[in-house]
């Protein structure tokens, strides 16, 4: 597996973060995204998907997972995600829209020949406090 990034901001922090565990490439030209068709949407349609519903309920997931980031780069840039099989054959082209969209799980690993359903990430527990003592819930 392989990620291609578009330039160098931030580099360090994702590579010490352990946000991928496969080769990492950077693509300054943005040759591979121009290829593949990934968009480069403007301040307003970019400021309306973070700011909207779905942007603020994924800040708010990183924020619990303690994943944070900042606005430095090219913050305009959409990715995407491919699964190609060896030969070539493209198994799942996944173009972002906003800034927002993700890829399913479920996708790739239906694109991948993979049954079943993807596992179900477990929320932490939440620390409740009252007057006298704290628990997790």
């Amino acid at each position: 597996m392989i990620a291609i990034g578009l330039e160098e901001v931030g580099l360090d922090e994702y590579v010490k973060g352990e946000f991928w565990a496969g080769e990492l490439y950077i693509d300054n030209n943005k040759e591979c995204y121009k290829k593949l068709q990934f968009t480069s949407p403007g301040l307003l349609s970019s400021i309306g998907a973070v700011f909207g519903k779905q942007g603020r309920t994924q800040l708010s997931e990183a924020n619990k997972e303690k994943v944070t980031g900042n606005f430095k780069g090219d913050s305009y840039q959409n990715g995407g995600a491919l699964v190609v099989k060896a030969g070539g054959d493209v198994l799942l082209d996944f173009k972002q829209k906003t800034a927002t969209d993700q890829v399913s799980l479920a996708d790739v690993l239906m694109a991948l020949g993979i049954e079943g359903e993807p596992p179900v990430e477990q929320a932490a527990p939440t620390m409740v406090c009252d007057d006298t003592a704290c628990k997790l819930e």
